[in-house]
């Protein structure tokens, strides 16, 4: 989840089909390239929508891992994951997960378009298009049923866009700005508020809203004004969260001032990361892992999982489910 010392999109990990168009677009955005129809619901079950304000999961929740690696999704029991329950194919890179409380939602960036799993299923219940652009990064709106998707790059490898979907389907009204020509990660908080991380000129790094009343995209902070570099965006039920410059923890926001940090030790490249409760769960790419440390004080991971020879795992979310 880290940042260089000059503005580049937040690891957008686009490495085999959409990497080949941000190298030749821009050189400098070139080391970027290396945040549920199925089983019924137990009845006590819940999750942490996107959104929502943060509750721990049930037993019978599920972890979900994709792995841009190796092109498939793993998923484990949740919240003691061992080993992995299953494995979903036939991706074309695979990256950015988010969840509804009952579907898991993945954007698949080579193929451009998102694929919606209810919990525990092993086939997809429907595919909804993305024909403008490169889809990186998604996050479900629980106030307003919206799914937003993050292109890092338009179909024609020109400037991205943000796609929002009216209640998770049909096609999709695209928002751009010149300022944030590159959108990295998406995170709505709990009254619908859309943030948005990335890069543009002249700003560099930026943080941007896409507020809940609005049609524009603004940008709260940049690097340019305020030294403001961010990774991946999750949400705790209280607080916008951002990965940190270097990939050694998370901040934790109030606008663009820092608010608190989790230290994250023994971490390499954690992108996607997602906060549980008390625990936060980050897919490490660099060290091929997933990592669950304790939330809000980090420190050292308790739990590791290696899954079933993970490879670059990406995205990562946790949904409802009817399996332990």
């Amino acid at each position: 989840m880290a940042l260089g010392g000059q503005a580049k999109v937040p690891e957008m990990h686009v490495s085999r089909i959409a990497c080949l168009a941000v190298v030749a677009l821009t050189p400098s955005l070139a080391a970027g390239c290396s945040g549920q129809a199925g089983s019924a619901l137990p009845a006590a079950a819940h999750s942490v929508v996107d959104g929502a304000p943060s509750q721990r999961a049930a037993n019978g929740s599920l972890l979900y891992v994709s792995d841009s690696g190796t092109d498939d999704v793993q998923f484990f029991g949740w919240p003691k994951p061992s080993k992995p329950l299953g494995a979903l194919t036939g991706f074309n890179e695979p990256q950015g997960l988010c969840n509804d409380g009952k579907n898991v939602y993945v954007t698949n960036t080579g193929d451009k378009n998102v694929l919606v799993y209810a919990a525990g299923s092993s086939a997809p219940s429907r595919t909804i298009e993305d024909p403008g652009g490169y889809p990186v990064w998604c996050s479900f709106d629980p106030t307003s049923g919206a799914l937003a998707v993050s292109n890092v790059i338009g179909s024609s490898y020109g400037p991205g866009s943000i796609a929002i979907y009216n209640q998770a389907k049909g096609k999709p009204r695209y928002i751009a700005s010149s300022e944030l020509t590159h959108p990295g990660s998406v995170q709505y908080d709990a009254s619908g508020n859309l943030f948005i991380t990335g890069s543009g000129s002249p700003r560099g790094s930026v943080l941007a809203e896409l507020a809940a009343t609005s049609k524009h995209i603004k940008i709260v902070c940049s690097s340019s004004t305020s030294g403001f570099f961010g990774g991946e965006l999750a949400w705790d039920g209280k607080r916008l969260v951002v990965g940190a410059q270097g990939g050694d923890g998370v901040y934790r926001l109030n606008g663009c001032k820092r608010a608190g940090f989790t230290p994250l030790s023994g971490a390499s490249d954690i992108v996607q990361f997602y906060i549980d409760g008390n625990r936060l769960v980050g897919a490490d790419a660099g060290n091929a892992d997933v990592e669950i440390y304790p939330y809000p004080k980090g420190g050292s991971p308790t739990t590791t999982l290696n899954g079933a020879g993970f490879s670059e795992p990406i995205g990562i979310t946790i949904v409802a489910g009817s399996k332990n």
